[in-house]
């Protein structure tokens, strides 16, 4: 079990000391926002530090400065995942430290926050590549419009036996030379987030092509990007889990069907703000969707708002209750109290129902049986993609005195 202690605004270094004392095998530290936070103050309690603490993440800490990066550094070797938000006094040295000491090193952070001067450039993603012997699994550089094509370049042809996460989101001059040259070099890339950035048609299809792992891609606010080519992540790219295009009007319904016709094991569908007309009842693949935005599409006509408005299963539901193909009638006969309606709900529910009461006239629901993989397993073959939305509707009859 992870020990974690986060620190806030209002905490004091004596606070902190007595609370990294009484955690001795401290695996994850997050100081969030400490005014008390200065190089100073670093070394009034770095000596109480698990010197095998995994995580650190500093966010918004204004007085702390490579100097402290070193200190913290050189205490905890074993740092495996550090994160740097808005601490815009930090720079190439702070890498310098961490390539230094931190050999288990696997991700790495910096996240540029509004209202700070954090002005990170190319060169920083340069010490990166000229410090660190470690094979990183993640590099995040967000917000910094000093980054390019280049910097990227730099990361991608070092790291490129062990990336599998990358973002450079909000890093405004970063375009398809980016993706391209990710597309040449890392192979095993799983995630990708280049949200608001230059890119286009042209580097995403780039990108598809070669890294076909990919499980996760944001490339939403990017205006270039239409239905061409993440119908070509679709088809290419079939293990997608998480998919982001808000506020790219030009991706349409076209985008929405490819994914649900290839993509099947998608969890997360960002649509907000698109072109999208339509629904399509293809959405009823998605047996494993939870999150699925398309508000703010105006033009979006089917299902009504009433529905949209609606979670997941709301709008999965809508469909499968309209659902005509693979749909069949199961008519359930029988006595009186011979227990039809208890097997009804037992099924529909998937839980031992009994019910005491008898059905007066007709009672019809949808059962749909392969909502899932409970069932699935059941069988001796893999079901289609049609299969898997099969519905049943069960006609419970009053029995007969």
């Amino acid at each position: 079990m992870e020990i974690k202690l986060t620190f806030g605004k209002n905490d004091t270094v004596e606070q902190m000391r007595e609370s990294l004392l009484e955690a001795p095998a401290l695996d994850n530290l997050v100081l969030d926002e400490c005014l008390c936070i200065d190089d100073n103050s670093v070394l009034q309690f770095i000596h109480v530090i698990n010197r095998k603490l995994r995580t650190l993440e500093a966010r918004k800490l204004y007085k702390f400065t490579d100097a402290a990066v070193e200190v913290i550094a050189n205490r905890c070797k074993e740092l495996q995942h550090v994160k740097f938000i808005g601490c815009n006094n930090l720079g190439q040295k702070s890498i310098i430290s961490l390539g230094k000491h931190c050999k288990k090193l696997q991700s790495i952070a910096f996240i540029y926050e509004n209202g700070t001067d954090w002005p990170l450039v190319d060169d920083v993603l340069s010490v990166l590549v000229g410090h660190f012997t470690s094979d990183l699994l993640a590099t995040t550089f967000v917000g910094f419009k000093g980054i390019t094509d280049i910097g990227i370049s730099y990361v991608a042809e070092c790291f490129h036996e062990s990336l599998n996460a990358i973002d450079f989101s909000s890093c405004a001059h970063v375009t398809d030379g980016s993706l391209i040259g990710l597309a040449t070099n890392c192979r095993l890339l799983r995630s990708v987030a280049f949200n608001s950035t230059s890119i286009s048609d042209k580097g995403l299809k780039a990108l598809s092509e070669k890294c076909i792992n990919l499980q996760h891609v944001d490339v939403g606010n990017c205006v270039n990007v239409t239905d061409q080519s993440v119908k070509y992540l679709a088809e290419h790219c079939t293990l997608l889990e998480f998919i982001s295009v808000e506020n790219c009007k030009q991706i349409t319904d076209a985008s929405l069907r490819a994914l649900t016709l290839h993509c099947g094991l998608l969890q997360n569908v960002n649509f907000h703000n698109t072109g999208v007309k339509k629904i399509p009842i293809t959405i009823l693949r998605l047996a494993f969707l939870v999150q699925f935005d398309v508000k703010m599409c105006k033009e979006l006509s089917f299902p009504p708002p009433e529905i949209i408005n609606k979670d997941v299963d709301g709008i999965t539901d809508f469909y499968r209750k309209r659902h005509l193909g693979y749909r069949l009638r199961v008519l359930f006969l029988g006595n009186q109290g011979s227990g039809k309606s208890s097997l009804v709900q037992s099924l529909i529910t998937d839980t031992a129902k009994l019910v005491d009461h008898p059905t007066d006239g007709v009672n019809v629901e949808l059962w749909n049986p392969f909502h899932g993989v409970a069932n699935e397993v059941l069988l001796e073959r893999e079901l289609s993609p049609d299969e898997k939305i099969l519905g049943l509707d069960m006609w419970d009859t009053s029995g007969r005195t």
